[in-house]
């Protein structure tokens, strides 16, 4: 298991760990399904054949606005770095085995190729379905998240 590095920005941490970090800090709580989900629709925007979300796995992941818990505001960025301050080391165990599957190919895309996904917390906080999910295909729902694919 491969843990962040502290002392280095998010920006400079090696891509198979930025990748469990997204999923840490977009799924931690979700069941291993969510969490695999997650990390496909970023290697789905990384193999864009036009490279619209990015060219790498750290251009896609750390795309701004594009996965929330990178925002600078948003509470989960303070706990990407050092996730065993915040959460047992099982949880973050699965996030990292998870991502390391979907780095190197072994996982298969439960996703439907989807690009984009939200949390039905949103709309239960009172909010709205994101302002794209209207213009795209919904291809699977997960838990409480709901993924979609550009038509």
């Amino acid at each position: 298991m491969k843990l962040p590095d502290p002392t280095r920005p998010i920006e400079a941490q090696e891509e198979d760990v930025l990748l469990a970090m997204c999923v840490f800090g977009e799924a931690r709580g979700q069941c291993d399904e969510a969490k695999l989900g997650v990390a496909n629709v970023v290697r789905t925007r990384m193999k864009d054949a036009r490279h619209r979300y990015g060219h790498s796995w750290s251009g896609v992941i750390l795309r701004p606005l594009a996965f929330s818990c990178f925002n600078r505001m948003d509470p989960n960025r303070k706990k990407l770095l050092c996730p065993l301050d915040w959460e047992k080391p099982e949880v973050w165990q699965a996030c990292w085995e998870i991502a390391r599957k979907v780095y190197e190919g072994i996982e298969p895309d439960n996703t439907q190729g989807a690009t984009h996904y939200y949390d039905d917390g949103l709309v239960r906080r009172g909010g709205h379905p994101p302002f794209w999910a209207e213009r795209m295909t919904s291809t699977v729902k997960i838990g409480p998240l709901n993924f979609f694919q550009e038509n």
